[in-house]
C-alpha cells in the first residue's frame, strides 16, 4: 500500500527550494553588479594609461610582459 507524501514535509521542502532560488538570484545580481564595477574600473585605468605620456607596462614574476 502506497502512502501519500507528508504535505507538511512537501510544503517545507518547497519553501526551502524557494529560499534557495531567492538566494541564488541575489548572488547572481551581486555578481552582475560587481562585473559592472570591474568594467568601469578597468575603463578608468585604461583612460589614465592612454593619457600618460610615458610607456607603461607590466611584467609577471618570470619577466614576461603581461600588459
Amino acid at each position: 500500500m502506497q502512502t501519500e507524501p507528508d504535505q507538511g514535509a512537501t510544503h517545507n521542502r518547497l519553501r526551502e527550494l524557494r529560499e534557495r532560488v531567492a538566494e541564488l538570484e541575489k548572488n547572481r545580481l551581486e555578481c552582475k553588479r560587481m562585473e559592472e564595477v570591474l568594467r568601469e574600473s578597468e575603463a578608468k585605468l585604461r583612460q589614465i594609461i592612454d593619457l600618460v605620456p610615458h610607456m607603461i607596462f607590466v611584467k609577471d614574476w618570470d619577466g614576461k610582459y603581461s600588459w
